[in-house]
This record gives structure tokens, C-alpha cells and sequence, in this order.
């Protein structure tokens, strides 16, 4: 999923238009399919959101009545891009730059989340610990 001629990638104009005022991250995610993180662009487009997306995650931001009819939610969508890194440079960029966000989301849903979420959480806990 690299980039030609030195443009954005899918996934990268994903988070553009997913992170823009009113835009949905989730819906944009949810519209790529599945994605891999093979280039070191997507890796820093991925932690990058992570990093802008963790406050309000933490809150529970993300997890409503709309998102009771999507397969996953939000975090869990931004986890499995954790989970398809593709070689040791897209891995160690995430580990650097992204798994702290992640974790503080962990740290601010554990006590408050429901079954559905719980899940979520384990499974983030799951994708950080291979960093």
C-alpha cells in the first residue's frame, strides 16, 4: 500500500479526511478494508492519529449508539493497524511514536468500560504487548 510518485497513500488520505473538523475516522477506516502498514509514511500517519485520537478515545469518544451497528469500534480499528505492521520500520516507528497513546486510552477506559469495550482493551493490550 505504498505511495506513488512521492503522493499520500490511501490510508494517510483516510486519516486526512477522518481527522478534518466533522470528519469520521471510523467510517473512513471502516471504507480502506483491510490495510496493512508497510510503508514508514503510514506508520507515522497511524501514530500521529493515535496520538490526536487518544484524548478523546479515553473519554469513551467513539463508542455510541451509531457505532452499536458497526462490526468494531474506533480503537479497535486503529489496534488491528497496530497488529499489520509488515516490517521492522513501520514496527519501529509505532513502538515509538504510537503504543504510549494507546496505552493511555487502556489506562482510561479499564475501570469504566462495558463487555463490548472490554474487549476492545484486551485486545489492545494484546497488540502492545508484541512492542
Amino acid at each position: 500500500m505504498g505511495s506513488f510518485g512521492g503522493g499520500r497513500s490511501p490510508l494517510q488520505e483516510a486519516f486526512e479526511r477522518g481527522l478534518a473538523p466533522g470528519g469520521d475516522p471510523a467510517g473512513e477506516l471502516d471504507a480502506l478494508g483491510e490495510t496493512v502498514i508497510e510503508t514508514e509514511g503510514d506508520a507515522h500517519a497511524l501514530a500521529e492519529a493515535v496520538a490526536r485520537l487518544a484524548p478523546g478515545l479515553a473519554k469513551g469518544e467513539g463508542r455510541g449508539p451509531a457505532l452499536r451497528d458497526r462490526l468494531t469500534s474506533l480503537l479497535h480499528r486503529l489496534v488491528e493497524l497496530f497488529q499489520s505492521v509488515q516490517n521492522r520500520e513501520t514496527y519501529e516507528i509505532l513502538r515509538a511514536e504510537g503504543v504510549s497513546h494507546l496505552l493511555s486510552v487502556f489506562d482510561a477506559r479499564l475501570r469504566v468500560a462495558d463487555e463490548d469495550e472490554a474487549t476492545d482493551l484486551l485486545f489492545l493490550l494484546k497488540v502492545a504487548a508484541m512492542y
